[in-house]
């Protein structure tokens, strides 16, 4: 097994870990946020830092437009966890990645507010399922379909 494959491992564990730790307790400790962070950069040697650093940074700044503009439906952790999946996914697909999650958390939303008639809901585990979806599938491009059906 290569090494890229165990931090490949590790990096789904983590995911896993953050969206169970969102549902059970609807937050997610800054302490985990900064181990899965560091858990993405061997990316940077085996992928290249243009793309795993533009991956990061546009999570971080897509979702901080969207914490800024959304009112309190999304917190800051979720932030943090969007630049995360950028930096294990990379540029572009982190695009698919956040897409995809978005669309989950769309779902979920609907499912959660009929189900349990609450506003507030935990959104890591449908952006831990989109970037984990990327991950093991190789999936770039998918952005681009589900921004066709929108």
């Amino acid at each position: 097994m290569k090494s890229f494959e165990v931090w490949l491992g590790v990096q789904i564990g983590l995911l896993v870990t953050i969206g169970l730790q969102d549902l059970q307790t609807r937050t997610i400790p800054n302490s985990t946020l900064a181990a899965a962070a560091l858990c993405g950069l061997p990316r940077l040697w085996h992928v290249g830092w243009a793309p795993t650093l533009a991956g990061a940074g546009a999570g971080l700044i897509s979702f901080l437009a969207l914490y800024a503009i959304q009112g309190g439906a999304m917190g800051e952790a979720d932030v943090k966890l969007a630049a995360v999946i950028g930096l294990y996914t990379g540029w572009p697909a982190v695009l698919t990645a956040l897409a995809l999650g978005i669309v989950l958390g769309g779902l979920w939303a609907a499912a959660w507010l009929l189900l349990r008639r609450q506003r507030e809901f935990p959104y890591a585990p449908a952006l831990a399922l989109g970037a984990i979806w990327v991950l093991l599938t190789d999936e770039v491009r998918l952005y681009e379909t589900l921004l066709a059906l929108v």
